[in-house]
């Protein structure tokens, strides 16, 4: 897939997105997201409903950071703790090799729908690094 194909369909993809995302009513909600693969220049499916917006994101076409940097642009989303917290550590880090890491550990995230089994295994990896148990 060519640069240009790539880029003329996020342009489409984007124009149809910012159209549905405009049509919401105001105010957070939570955001229930997931990796999937979906077809070229699809990047990610939206929906909302009673428990909040539903995404499904193709991480061979976006990243987890740039499905949540397009939705925070054009809706309001609410994550857990955990997901936020990582969230939070990828903008706050100083290096590009540490924000890939923190991008790696959000797709993880994404990919098993388990922060806390994602953060304990992150959690003893840097243990046994540091010479912990």
């Amino acid at each position: 897939m060519s640069t240009l194909t790539t880029r003329a369909g996020f342009d489409s993809f984007s124009a149809r997105m910012r159209g549905e995302l405009a049509a919401l009513p105001a105010g957070p909600r939570p955001l229930h997201i997931e990796q999937a693969a979906l077809a070229a220049d699809a990047f990610f499916t939206h929906r909302v409903d009673d428990g909040g917006h539903h995404v499904a994101y193709d991480p061979r076409q976006i990243d987890p950071l740039s499905v949540r940097q397009f939705l925070g642009i054009h809706a309001e989303f609410t994550e857990d703790a955990a997901t936020a917290g990582v969230r939070a550590a990828y903008y706050a880090a100083d290096t590009a090799v540490d924000r890939a890491r923190w991008g790696v550990v959000l797709g993880e995230i994404d990919r098993s729908q388990d922060p806390a089994g994602v953060l304990a295994a992150c959690s003893r990896v840097l243990a046994r690094a540091a010479g912990g148990a």
